[in-house]
């Protein structure tokens, strides 16, 4: 990713250093004749000068970068940015019930809440479902002019949260003629095909015909990959990276004799049932049984379908004032497939599932050779219905009104939007009414263990759930004011002040239909709750930037928020440019963050969210060595924390920009973040792993007489959110870019962009520091190392582009096979990408991506539906052929 900078910009060799994609970058003035004075606005900054010396790292990835790239998504694009470390995707979203279909940033891996993504300089409502941050497939790529990662804490400037960073989208202001581009990606071993395709049109020119009206559309298709297309995610039993993830929920349906710590089966002779259900020995029961292989049916990413519209119109007023209106429509649909809805002998409020004794399909012999009599209790799946199927649709809507220009030597920007986003989640497939197929069971006409006659199979079919339970909207509208201007000439250079407010509301509302609920459907089996919430927030903000000597600037800023559910906040921030020689510049900043609480994480009421199961009570086990401790099932449930305090933070960066030869340049900045009182919900792994800190969230039975003196079995937890504790992250990027002279044979260019990160540690239970650098341990690894290495030729017509992808390897989440902590490898891919422009107004590509058809690393990681590998770190294509071709006249 390079770019050549104007003539008017380049004061001296070390300006084409900052001209970089990884430096402060050149924003090109909007408005009025200001433009003929070449001044600019620098991301980070809302002071225009006029050049781009600026003290704040940011990384800009244009147009032209972005179709060279070879992504169909945002998501897509931005996963490739080494900042950009563990951000939820689509692949993670199969099998979410509670935050379906968002895909988010996470910048130093601190959280996508963490993270402000701003479109066109201002904030986006969050996903309706998640809550706290925006969804980036709501983005359209082909309506991106370019994107600016700025890479460290904006929080005086932007907003509060902005505490890792900002991703600020700039979309297409002004296109006349007409461009249809499309393209299709097909992969090597099936699956996972896309199609998209996309139209541009505008006319009129601003300084000719003082208007431009442009529209933007495009639709893209994504087809379902599934985990049994991939060979190294096609089962969840590998037992030579120790994973054995098939699950006691079955068909054939395993019998459950917990009081002697059994789990027995009628099919496991005959070796289950496979692919589906295979054999396996759940700890810590003692018998063998047979087990689902859940790989089978899932999903490794979403089939997806996208379609939107940018509409936008500009007028000049006058040679001093430009206003403008945008409408940005977007409409999602992801359809999501994991294995047969499964019924557990816990969680159901009609009680365990059971087949009567004297039942047409009761196991008599199995049952008499094995001791067993009367009603069996079962753990069973709907394998006979096929897969659970989940369709998340969603539409996302912006508008916005505003004006730039100049008066009285002011730059000002005003501006007036709202954005809006509605999200809906329908079930399909085998999701059942438990509460119906509790007592269908117990007629004994549905068998558990084999096909039912046609009266079994009418009842089954009577307890199917098909519905929408799920919607959420959410909103944002707010109001918002920039000015700036030149103050007074010192000798070091002008004085320059900018000040700007702003003020919105922000709303969201998640509901669970009560009809549905109390007919006894819910993904857990349980009561799920309806959560709403809603804050205003006033802000004001200043800067100034102050030249101290010649080469040595001081940027000053504050802002003050106002909250109307936590009162205010005030954050400054420090930045310091100092160059030092024409190719050497030292850069430097300090500022301070303040994140509310999340508005689902204050008000939402309690209710039930998941099952824990197969853990061990860290209390009773030990000594009662019990199924029933040692590997219990319960229910959690959890709800809003009204005593939840906000995050703050301190963070700040020193680095160097370096032009050593007038063809190489060089930027390393060293980072460092604290995180305070971190905002996240409990998980069962976690109290259990800190159950001295968290005792008070473990509700136990009473304690048994025979052991008073021993605490009562788990019954259940609470997981709601609360203030875990610290986070301490730091690093270092690396930026080097090579430009060669013009050959006869071309022009090559080089770059690469690397986080080193030295330190990542959080206290998961406030006291205790824990490292999650290079370790799945505790929670998603942090990679210690993560590059993207450029390599582009240009010929006339023709060019080249190789980039090469790296994310170092880890300690996995689980041992291997041997019992020791187990490696996984690092996770590399190479892309290459072919271009011609011609014939005259077209442009065409072909490119190959992960040239080599690598393999994801191996890993025993079970955070997430997809096995066998991490979805968080690699991509499960495999060789990809990719074919775009554009049409433009102008």
């Amino acid at each position: 990713m390079v770019r050549r900078c104007s003539d008017r910009q380049r004061r001296g060799a070390w300006i084409a250093a900052l001209c970089a994609h990884f430096t402060p970058v050149m924003v090109p003035a909007q408005t009025g004749d200001d433009s003929s004075s070449n001044h600019v606005t620098v991301t980070g900054s809302y002071i225009r000068r006029i050049d781009a010396e600026e003290a704040l790292p940011v990384l800009r990835i244009t147009r032209e970068e972005i179709e060279r790239s070879g992504a169909a998504t945002l998501e897509q694009l931005l996963l490739r940015l080494p900042a950009n470390v563990n951000a939820f995707n689509e692949a993670q979203s199969v099998g979410e019930i509670t935050r379906p279909g968002i895909s988010s940033a996470n910048l130093r891996g601190l959280g996508g809440g963490s993270t402000l993504v701003l479109l066109d300089g201002r904030r986006l409502a969050n996903h309706a479902f998640d809550g706290e941050a925006v969804d980036l497939g709501a983005i359209p790529l082909a309506a991106i002019e370019r994107i600016e990662v700025l890479t460290d804490g904006a929080s005086a400037i932007y907003g509060t949260d902005a505490i890792a960073g900002v991703v600020n989208i700039t979309l297409r202001k002004d296109f006349a003629g007409v461009q249809a581009s499309g393209g299709v990606m097909v992969t090597q071993h099936g699956g996972g095909r896309r199609r998209q395709a996309g139209l541009d049109t505008g006319t009129g020119d601003l300084a000719r015909d003082g208007y431009n009206l442009l529209a933007a559309l495009q639709y893209s298709m994504q087809q379902r990959l599934q985990a049994r297309e991939r060979d190294f995610a096609r089962t969840a039993q590998r037992p030579e990276i120790g994973l054995d993830a098939l699950n006691g929920a079955t068909f054939p349906a395993n019998i459950v004799d917990r009081p002697r710590g059994r789990i027995l089966n009628p099919a496991l002779e005959a070796g289950c049932s496979p692919p589906t259900s295979l054999p396996f020995r759940p700890f810590p029961f003692r018998t063998p049984a047979c087990g689902v292989d859940t790989a089978v049916w899932t999903d490794l990413l979403p089939e997806a379908e996208r379609a939107s519209a940018l509409l936008r119109g500009t007028w000049r007023v006058d040679a001093a004032l430009d206003v403008y209106a945008e409408a940005l429509l977007a409409r999602n649909r992801l359809e999501r497939q994991i294995a047969p809805m499964p019924v557990l002998p816990i969680g159901n409020a009609a009680g365990p599932p059971v087949y009567p004794a004297g039942g047409p399909y009761y196991p008599s012999a199995f049952a008499a050779a094995n001791g067993l009599s009367g009603d069996l209790v079962v753990a069973w799946r709907a394998d006979e219905l096929g897969p659970r199927l989940n369709t998340v649709s969603g539409q996302a809507q912006r508008y916005a009104v505003g004006a730039q220009g100049r008066t009285a030597d002011w730059d000002f920007d005003l501006a007036a939007v709202h954005s809006a986003n509605t999200q809906e989640q329908a079930y399909g497939g085998s999701w059942l009414y438990i509460g119906r197929f509790i007592p269908a069971l117990r007629t004994g006409l549905i068998n558990p263990w084999g096909p039912s006659g046609p009266e079994g199979q009418a009842l089954l079919a009577s307890t199917v759930f098909s519905g929408t339970p799920q919607t959420a909207r959410a909103s944002t509208t707010l109001a918002s004011a920039v000015a700036s201007r030149e103050l007074a000439a010192l000798p070091a250079g002008p004085l320059r002040l900018a000040l700007g407010g702003e003020a919105r509301r922000e709303r969201l509302s998640y509901v669970w239909d009560p009809a549905v609920l109390l007919n006894g459907f819910a993904p857990v089996d349980n009561v799920q709750q309806s959560k709403r919430g809603q804050r205003r927030v006033q802000a004001l903000h200043a800067e100034l930037a102050l030249p101290i000597e010649q080469g040595f600037e001081a940027q000053l800023a504050v802002r003050h928020d106002d909250y109307s559910d936590f009162g205010s906040t005030t954050n400054p921030k420090l930045a310091l440019r100092w160059r030092l020689e024409p190719q050497l510049m030292l850069r430097s900043s300090w500022g301070t963050g303040f994140r509310a609480p999340p508005l689902y994480a204050l008000d939402a009421p309690p209710g039930v969210t998941r099952l824990v199961a197969g853990l061990p009570d860290p209390v009773r086990c030990p000594v009662t060595k019990t199924v029933d401790d040692c590997n219990f099932i319960v229910l959690a449930y959890a709800g809003g924390n009204p005593h939840l305090q906000p995050e703050t933070s301190s963070q700040h960066s020193a680095g160097i920009v370096w032009q050593p030869a007038r063809e190489v340049s060089v930027a390393i900045d060293h980072w460092r973040i604290r995180q305070q009182d971190i905002i996240a919900p409990l998980t069962g792994e976690l109290v259990l792993r800190y159950h001295q800190r968290f005792a008070d969230r473990i509700i136990r039975a009473p304690a048994d007489p025979a052991r008073p003196a021993l605490a009562g079995s788990i019954i259940g937890m609470d997981l709601s959110p609360i203030n875990l504790g610290t986070t301490l992250a730091s690093g270092t990027d690396v930026a080097v870019q090579w430009t060669a002279s013009p050959q006869p044979w071309g022009r090559l260019r080089a770059g690469l962009l690397g986080t080193y990160v030295r330190r990542h540690d959080a206290q998961f239970d406030g006291v205790q520091f824990v490292p999650l650098v290079g370790t799945a341990e505790y929670a998603a690894p942090v990679p210690r190392w993560r590059s993207t290495l450029t390599l582009d030729w240009s010929l006339g017509a023709w060019g080249a582009t190789l980039s090469h992808g790296y994310s170092a390897g880890y300690i996995d989440q689980f041992p291997g096979p041997d019992g020791l902590a187990r490696r996984v490898g690092p996770s590399m891919q190479w892309d290459l990408q072919l271009r011609l422009a011609a014939p005259e107004r077209w442009r065409w590509s072909l490119g190959v991506q992960n040239v080599f058809d690598r393999d994801p690393p191996a890993s025993n990681q079970q955070r997430s539906a997809q096995l066998g590998y991490n979805p968080q770190l690699s991509s499960p294509m495999g060789r990809s052929l990719v074919l775009q071709g554009t049409y433009a006249f102008r």
